[in-house]
């Protein structure tokens, strides 16, 4: 049954065959580079080592410092120091005065008293200007030196004296005055080695040049100086000449915080500006800034094209084993476990935990005994997944297998263990060749304190054993971004797809799976904090990089958004914690954030989490579409709002986008037949504001009624019908989205959106290895000729295969190679009518 010794020194040749079919593998295909990353920095100065380039070098443990300007850096520095170079208009006899400001530490200009006793040297700035601070380092005698300040009118004002207690140091002199000249006078002779001056600010700069022109929409910097700066603003030009605030950052935070430049700029050259605080040893610094333009981090939306199923197929919910019952599902009251949360999902996801079924990873697990034959005595999933699926949701598993419970060392081997486990629990729930409870398994939920490398043997195997098993069970990684290679460089957080996810396992997985949830940094406090599904700086707009990556890697597959949800506040639980939105948010969130992941072709999307957990407010306690056990599982606003959506436009499929502005959201369902039947709409903006727009709709439809989704109630209120001029209608748009019913007399089939329906296609090859008979199965989107051929990496044998008659949907044909040499080969399958290319690896066994 499970693969021999030979077997797996065939699979070392698999590995080098994948290799080389996945050259064009490209594991950065989800990250939307900044316009820093080939952009020339400079600064005003550099500290040692903490150079300017470590500001744009995408690792924020690294950073560019200043200088200290003061308590003299600055002075030889015309953009900080205002009398650098500036000789004196009137002295007393002097000796070397063009030291008094030539920017040097070195050297001194003296003053000697003349027949008066009085010494002195006066400078004329250029322009009369607002000045901050004076400050000089003097050697004078016990009656000091006084510092004079002269205005435009002549006024003048002595702003402090210079003691014998400072002499060989600098003494600092602060100012708010418009200064036209500045006095330095004594009864002494005394000496000044540098003499500066700050004008109303002093600042060190961040300069960078993006090479071209961009529009500036995002900026995300991390510039934390508290200790050492007063404010922090980031400046835009086209020309270097006029620079155009685009955002005040705050410097007392030590995040990397996304600032949105509103309107969107043009801009080649960007200027970080740091304004310093007026004291020794201060300097400043920025880690990492990065630059996007208005479609942020995560890039732009994707064209969208009508959906291949109906929105009520993408729904459903996170449980666990007894939905928090702490018993059997089938133990529970009518309105209760799966009799509650199928009115909310048309599948369910289960955390399965790997050691509920084996206490060791090298065990295989035999589920035919159970109960009794599994690590926990007492465990049925038979019994539990039936119940499931009686109540008409499909059954969708993560394998979970933390280190805690399974940690690296206790796996002997862990390609083989996975493979076991992999081809026993398909072998027996999957599909086809089991008992058909289970649709689909995901290898690890978020396995992410895993070494990469012990992480990938694991997938390999699992996904191959799953495969090897039953074809038609849906396989996924664990849970993985494409955004963030940073995450990499953490503990406990690694998830990037383009490290976790290698090419050699993409043949044996159905597409990607993922978790989004909807956060940003709170630009005013740095705490992360919960936000509205459709801002761009939204981590749940991640899954716009997921899509980039799967089209560029595993066209055609699938996308898993297997956790998602909002923390709020509801039946009688409060929610306190800084991720938490009020229940009627989370209410629209959860309707608008299903519309946006329906128009962007997710395959599933699965809420988290059922019910709150039954203990205090913190992250993900109070995720639940209901209360926790505490209040009997009751029902919260979202809840109700995914049932009526559910209820009232379940069967429509996605069609097309309306409007995707910064104003207004609104996408055009219909039937199977392509027939317009509903309208969504709404303002993209927090749930808390009160700011309402219109949007005018000119389709010639009319509307039979329409539901606001506002979370105020339990059933989402009918409200009033649009008003209709000339066919066209006009919706009152806010942050609560509403369902428009089409009268469907104003309304017929649209042929051009149905043609734009893009589907899948698959090709899954079992058994493989086998000995040369094997079977494809082809799932595809349009019938037509397909051609097939066999091919070796050494070309010693190329040979064309059957050509097959395929229908559209699912077509199983049968080869018999049994001359064939045992050895790797590579399966092609084309079918050049529409442009479809699939290779997958074959091993041939003796």
């Amino acid at each position: 049954m499970y693969p021999t010794k030979s077997g797996l020194q065939l699979f070392g040749c698999l590995l080098l065959s994948t290799t080389a079919l996945f050259s064009q593998w490209n594991k950065e295909a989800g990250i939307t580079p900044s316009f820093t990353k080939t952009a020339i920095v400079t600064a005003s100065s550099e500290n040692g080592a903490k150079v300017v380039a470590n500001s744009i070098d995408g690792d924020e443990n690294t950073m560019w410092e200043s200088k200290n300007p003061l308590p003299s850096g600055f002075v030889s520095d015309g953009n900080q120091n205002l009398l650098l170079g500036i000789q004196p208009s009137t002295s007393s006899t002097a000796n070397n005065i063009s030291k008094l400001t030539d920017g040097s530490n070195s050297g001194s200009a003296s003053f000697a008293t003349n027949s008066n006793g009085k010494s002195y040297v006066k400078v004329n700035l250029p322009t009369s200007t607002k000045i901050s601070l004076i400050t000089f380092k003097a050697n004078v005698g016990a009656t000091g030196v006084e510092v004079t300040v002269f205005e435009p009118n002549g006024d003048s004002t002595v702003i402090g004296q210079f003691t014998s207690a400072s002499n060989y140091g600098y003494e600092k002199f602060y100012t708010t005055k418009i200064v036209a000249a500045i006095k330095l006078s004594s009864t002494e002779s005394f000496s000044v080695t540098e003499l500066g001056a700050v004008g109303p600010s002093l600042f060190e700069d961040l300069d960078i040049d993006l090479g071209a022109t961009q529009s500036i929409g995002w900026i995300y910097l991390r510039a934390y100086s508290s200790s050492s700066a007063d404010s922090v603003v980031v400046l835009a030009s086209t020309n270097q000449s006029t620079w155009t605030k685009a955002v005040t950052a705050d410097n007392d935070l030590y995040f990397s915080i996304p600032y949105q430049v509103k309107p969107a700029q043009l801009a080649r050259y960007i200027k970080v500006r740091t304004y310093m605080k007026l004291e020794d040893y201060k300097r400043a610094a920025v880690r990492e800034i990065k630059v996007f333009d208005e479609n942020g981090i995560y890039g732009a939306m994707p064209t969208s094209t009508p959906a291949t199923r109906p929105l009520k197929e993408m729904v459903g919910i996170n449980g666990i084993w007894g939905w928090g019952t702490k018993d059997y599902s089938d133990l529970a009251s009518n309105n209760k476990a799966t009799n509650l949360y199928s009115r909310v999902g048309t599948h369910a996801r289960n955390y399965h935990e790997m050691e509920w079924d084996v206490a060791d990873p090298d065990i295989t697990p035999v589920y035919s005994g159970m109960p009794g034959s599994l690590n926990k005595s007492w465990l049925d999933w038979d019994r539990e997944y039936q119940n499931w699926k009686n109540a008409g949701l499909e059954i969708q598993t993560s394998i979970q297998f933390t280190t805690s419970w399974l940690p690296e060392n206790l796996w002997n081997n862990p390609y083989q263990a996975a493979y076991n486990y992999g081809h026993s629990f398909a072998s027996y729930f999957g599909p086809t060749n089991g008992n058909g409870l289970v649709t689909r398994i995901e290898v690890g939920n978020e396995p992410w304190d895993y070494d990469s490398t012990f992480y990938q043997n694991v997938l390999l195997g699992m996904a191959k054993g799953a495969k090897d098993a039953d074809p038609a069970m849906e396989v996924f990684s664990c849970a993985l971004q494409s955004a963030d290679p940073t995450t990499e460089e953490t503990g406990g957080g690694r998830n990037y797809m383009g490290v976790r996810l290698p090419s050699n396992a993409a043949q044996y997985l159905d597409g990607l799976n993922v978790h989004h949830y909807s956060y940003i940094s709170d630009p005013t406090t740095g705490n992360r904090v919960a936000t509205f599904p459709e801002n761009p700086a939204s981590t749940m707009r991640g899954i716009v990089s997921d899509i980039r990556f799967r089209d560029a890697n595993m066209p055609g597959k699938k996308i898993l958004m297997s956790e998602w949800g909002w923390d709020a506040a509801g039946a009688g639980e409060p929610c306190h914690h800084n991720e938490c939105v009020s229940e009627e948010a989370q209410a629209m969130y959860a309707a608008r954030g299903l519309f946006m992941l329906d128009r962007l072709g997710i395959d599933r999307a699965t809420w988290f989490f059922y019910g709150n957990l039954p203990f205090g407010s913190s992250l993900y306690t109070r995720s639940g579409l209901t209360g926790s056990k505490n209040v009997n599982f009751a029902p919260k606003k979202a809840f109700y709002t995914v049932e009526h959506l559910l209820k009232k436009m379940g069967d429509s499929y996605f069609l097309e986008v309306i409007s995707e502005t910064d104003d207004a959201w609104a996408y055009l369902y219909g039937d199977s037949l392509g027939k317009p039947t509903h309208v969504v709409a709404w303002k993209p903006v927090d749930a808390s504001s009160s700011s309402t727009t219109s949007l005018q709709v000119n389709k010639g439809y009319e509307a039979d009624s329409v539901w606001v989704y506002d979370g105020l109630s339990n059933v989402p209120a009918l409200t009033t019908l649009p008003k209709n001029k000339n066919g066209e209608m006009t919706l009152n748009l806010s942050a609560a989205p509403i369902l428009i019913k089409l009268d469907s007399n104003t309304v017929s089939s649209s042929v051009s959106l149905l043609e734009k329906r893009t589907y899948s296609n698959h090709v899954s090859i079992f058994p493989n290895p086998s000995k040369g008979n094997f079977k494809i199965k082809l799932s595809l989107a349009n019938g037509g000729k397909v051609s097939t051929r066999l091919y070796s990496l050494d070309g010693r044998t190329n040979q064309q295969l059957q050509t097959i008659d395929a229908n559209s949907g699912n077509n199983i044909h049968e080869f018999s190679l049994d001359d064939l040499a045992p050895g790797c080969y590579i399966f092609e399958t084309i079918q050049e009518e529409h442009s479809f290319i699939d290779r997958q690896q074959i091993i041939i066994t003796p």
